[in-house]
């Protein structure tokens, strides 16, 4: 059977009771008629060590995930590929000349420093 991210099982870190379905986007009983009858078709499911990973190897396809542990890695996949680390540090250099800017002509400026902000965390809780 021919791999497609849309209708694919993971079995996540051994547990076999259970099955990861990306048709469905969560766990199903590795019981389920579904699974059974994919099996039976020819279907090996996927084993991966854990949700982090399953999260990574779903973003590619846009799959989000409703599990929390596989959303995770999936937001942060899905993150890494919207943020660009350097150009991400130019803007913020940028917005922190800008508001030194402000505090020289005595404008009401926000803290001489932005904290220091990672992008991706960001991207993420938008996710």
């Amino acid at each position: 059977m021919d791999f497609d991210a849309r209708d694919w099982f993971w079995i996540v870190g051994g547990d076999e009771r259970r099955v990861y379905s990306s048709a469905v986007g969560d766990y199903m009983p590795a019981t389920d008629q579904r699974y059974r009858d994919w099996v039976k078709a020819g279907g090996v499911p996927t084993r991966i060590a854990n949700e982090f990973e399953l999260g990574e190897v779903l973003a590619p396809y846009a799959l989000r995930p409703a599990p929390a542990g596989i959303v995770d890695g999936y937001a942060e996949k899905r993150a890494r590929g919207v943020v660009d680390p350097a150009g991400f540090k130019v803007t913020m250099d940028h917005e922190n000349r800008l508001r030194a800017i402000e505090r020289q002509l005595g404008l009401n400026g926000s803290p001489e420093n932005l904290p220091a902000l990672d992008a991706r965390d960001a991207i993420k809780k938008l996710m």
